[in-house]
């Protein structure tokens, strides 16, 4: 440990050691300094605090103030997860979710509907796509619309755009051009990218809404900033037209 910031932390406490180490990470107050942060947490960790513990694992899975390990953040968010921590269980969904070298796409679908019961939003999402796709749980259309729904409601821009693409789709639900306009309309006005697209082209299309095609280039756009493919292939595509 760097002796000048293990003076500073010696004999403090985990909530002080915790609140030391997220204003390290964030920069506020003192100068961002990473090592640092993982410093202090490890040691509130290692004295128990929850937090810290999930805030060490976000460390070793990104790699900030330590070489990258997705191990180590598993075993982190496992020992904050096991005391109840909705934000590791979610987490330590995601790693095994979206990390290769830890797949588990059956352990990430249950730790996802435990929390989405619980009313946990992001969860809600995820229990949805895996729903959605089949992905460590059976395909089940009218649960995939049901937990998209439920985080919808709770203002998740990603979820919003998946409740009107069953809409759009009849996917667990009737089709509805309308209601597919409206949430996708919700998910671009939150400046989400895919919300943005699909909104763009029910205004191509005339499907929900007049054809407009100036508004559909406007959402095109709009998503092409952000880097949406989709919508830069759409703007070609358009291009070629008018």
């Amino acid at each position: 440990m760097n002796p000048d910031i293990q003076q500073v932390i010696f004999g403090m406490n985990a909530e002080v050691l915790f609140e030391l180490g997220n204003r390290y990470y964030n920069g506020q107050g003192v100068t961002q300094d990473y090592t640092k942060a993982v410093e202090c947490f490890t040691e509130a960790a290692n004295q128990g605090h929850v937090g810290a513990q999930h805030n060490l694992g976000i460390c070793n899975q990104i790699g900030h103030g330590v070489t990258k390990n997705y191990t180590k953040a598993v075993e982190w968010f496992t020992k904050a997860a096991t005391r109840g921590n909705a934000n590791a269980q979610y987490s330590l969904g995601m790693c095994y979710h979206n990390v290769h070298v830890l797949a588990n796409t059956n352990a990430a679908a249950g730790i996802f509907e435990q929390l989405a019961a619980e009313g946990h939003s992001d969860s809600q999402f995820w229990i949805g796509r895996c729903h959605y796709f089949g992905e460590g749980i059976s395909s089940n259309e009218s649960k995939a619309f049901k937990w998209f729904s439920q985080s919808a409601d709770q203002d998740s821009s990603y979820a919003q755009t998946m409740v009107g693409t069953c809409y759009r789709w009849g996917y667990g639900v009737a089709v509805d051009h309308a209601k597919a306009f409206e949430w996708y309309r919700k998910s671009a006005e939150q400046n989400n990218r895919q919300g943005q697209c699909c909104l763009g082209d029910c205004y191509q299309t005339g499907r929900g809404a007049a054809a407009d095609i100036d508004t559909a280039v406007f959402w095109y756009r709009k998503a092409a900033q952000h880097g949406y493919e989709s919508a830069v292939a759409n703007l070609e595509q358009l291009s070629r037209w008018l």
